[in-house]
């Protein structure tokens, strides 16, 4: 019975029960594939669009933020002083260490 074809009688509704029924339980065995395979690649797929392999260079949502200038410029400085808050920490721990008695 086509999906469009009108239904009379009731043998009539009761096939295309079952063929909605079959149709149903190939969507359902598809749906499982793909969240199986989703399950098992989530780390590579993760990994691939965050950080393109190196002939892909400039796609990518990492490509796409580092290459804006603003972004640069602010991470510049977010990692400068990031780096300078680190020295500052290891001269005071190098200190309380190493202190004179």
């Amino acid at each position: 019975m086509s999906k469009s074809s009108p239904i009379h009688n009731l043998d009539q509704l009761e096939r295309e029960i079952y063929r909605l029924k079959g149709e149903a339980r190939k969507m359902e065995d598809q749906m499982d594939k793909n969240i199986n395979h989703l399950q098992r690649n989530f780390g590579s797929m993760l990994r691939n669009s965050v950080f393109p392999r190196k002939e892909e260079s400039g796609s990518g949502v990492m490509g796409t933020l580092l290459d804006h200038e603003g972004l640069k410029s602010a991470l510049q400085r977010f990692f400068s002083k990031l780096a300078d808050k680190a020295a500052e920490g290891v001269d005071g721990l190098v200190e309380r260490v190493f202190k004179k008695d």
